[in-house]
């Protein structure tokens, strides 16, 4: 299939999670998501990426100025490595740190499953360059809507802006907290309003240039 083809099976996918608009820039297929996304909307575009090119690498989730993007690279995207090692340790105590609160609240097992999921956003998520594209985390045990009837492990993030984040490698490190969250983009966000969520020098910066943060609240899911 043509990168037009490619594009325009991409652009059905777009209008199936409400997209607002949608173009093709040389091989970039670029669509412009709604401020507030959820997991199973970028999972549908990530999913009808895939199933054109046979790869699941070519995809990015891309904060440019005040929008939200989803961009598919037509054949010839690069793969993203990440050192598992490198960093773990630093991850590792980061993540310790943040839990501290949760110890005397949470079951032992729900804490080590957060803790792998955390470590795993920290220490392998990694932009094209190999950017940290996690900038803050914070973790929390708290009802997160009212049809809530007890409260939930939540795990938020402020991420990288103006830096295409692949979403083969969100999906993994994420791993059973893939199947329901959000990302947005939107300051004015009750989700969001609960949670303080530092920004980093590199934030203050993409926020110079005029880009948006993006933020991501997830849970737990319960067993």
């Amino acid at each position: 299939m043509n990168e037009q083809g490619q594009h325009d099976a991409l652009t059905m996918a777009a209008r199936s999670v409400r997209a607002t608009k949608s173009s093709l820039l040389q091989r970039v297929s670029r669509h412009v998501l709604p401020d507030t996304t959820t997991f199973t909307s970028l999972n549908t575009m990530h999913d009808a990426a895939t199933a054109l090119d046979g790869k699941s690498y070519g995809d990015f989730l891309t904060v440019v100025k005040d929008e939200l993007l989803f961009t598919h690279v037509s054949d010839g995207a690069t793969s993203t490595t990440s050192n598992k090692r490198k960093g773990c340790m630093s991850a590792e105590d980061e993540v310790d740190r943040a839990l501290r609160p949760l110890l005397t609240k949470v079951d032992e097992s729900d804490i080590r499953r957060a803790r792998d999921v955390v470590v795993a956003l920290l220490s392998q998520l990694r932009g094209t360059e190999k950017e940290r594209l996690i900038q803050s985390v914070l973790l929390s045990y708290q009802k997160l809507c009212s049809s809530d009837t007890k409260p939930r492990v939540i795990i938020a993030a402020r991420m990288a802006s103006g830096v295409p984040i692949p979403v083969a490698k969100l999906k993994a490190a994420l791993g059973e907290c893939w199947k329901d969250g959000v990302f947005t983009i939107d300051d004015t966000s009750d989700l969001m309003k609960s949670f303080e969520l530092p920004m980093s020098e590199e934030g203050a910066i993409a926020k110079e240039l005029g880009h948006r943060a993006l933020k991501m609240v997830t849970s737990l899911p319960r067993e």
